[in-house]
């Protein structure tokens, strides 16, 4: 096994966000994309998340389509904290304060580029201590 490279978290990601803004559409045709579906969407993905800790393996959708685990199956309090960062970092898509994606490449761009280039991991894994792995 090895760590996992920038494309894969990025990819596995993709995935996982993919999944949670389909599963939002109901919402968002509801709402019409305002502040409501913001919220709902982001408690959806921190849903989804916290579900996927019931999976063997502790494992969510994107990791196994881009063939990921753990380097080290974390506890239910370890995974809360990683997700609810997650779920911050994903919310970045949601919100926006000047233009639609500033947010989001903040985020990117000064802290998950950075903590993958330096680390090797995300932000959300390297303060909880949660690696990914390629099985």
């Amino acid at each position: 096994m090895r760590q996992t490279h920038w494309q894969e978290k990025l990819s596995a990601s993709f995935v996982n966000v993919l999944l949670v803004l389909l599963i939002s559409i109901p919402v968002f045709l509801k709402f019409h994309g305002d502040y409501h579906w913001k919220i709902i969407t982001a408690l959806i993905f921190f849903g989804y998340e916290t579900l996927c800790f019931m999976t063997p393996g502790k494992r969510d959708l994107g990791m196994f389509t881009i063939r990921t685990s753990w380097k080290n199956v974390p506890g239910f309090g370890r995974y809360i904290g990683y997700n609810l960062l997650y779920t911050l970092s994903f919310a970045t898509v949601l919100w926006h304060i000047w233009f639609i994606p500033d947010l989001f490449l903040l985020n990117m761009c000064l802290i998950q580029i950075p903590f993958i280039f330096i680390c090797n991991n995300t932000f959300h894994g390297q303060v909880t201590g949660m690696a990914t792995v390629t099985i």
